[in-house]
């Protein structure tokens, strides 16, 4: 089982609508290919977490790197698991509050357990406006 963690800048006039679109493929689509994961998204940037066999997160990230609804792609974390942080989650959507207190609140009941590194990296995005 492998995870990886990375951040994107969104195209400039992406919508909320967009982004809804990016889920709805991915809920779709990954039952098939056996990913799970999550997409935060500040108004800006792109945090998308995927876990799932390594042959099928490289598959993905090969058209997740030519969509044009971003760009600047950094893979912040690429590693092996034991187990499935979030198995249950096809793709789910972690709306970030655009208030800054809030955020840390809202990621304390949405985020699932990860590693230490990966949390941290996580809740660093959270506090980018």
């Amino acid at each position: 089982m492998h995870r990886i963690i990375y951040i994107s800048t969104a195209a400039d006039g992406l919508t909320d609508a967009g982004v809804a679109d990016i889920v709805a493929t991915a809920e779709r689509d990954n039952p098939a290919n056996q990913l799970t994961g999550f997409l935060l998204y500040n108004q800006r940037n792109f945090l998308q977490m995927l876990e799932g066999p390594r042959d099928r997160i490289g598959s993905l990230m090969r058209r997740i790197i030519s969509d044009e609804r971003h760009h600047g792609i950094v893979m912040m974390v690429d590693e092996e698991i034991a187990a499935r942080s979030c198995a249950d989650w096809q793709m789910r959507w972690i709306r970030l509050s655009l208030d800054m207190g809030r955020r840390s609140e809202e990621l304390q009941t949405s985020l699932p357990v990860l590693s230490p590194g990966a949390t941290q990296i996580v809740r660093n995005f959270a506090l980018l406006s």
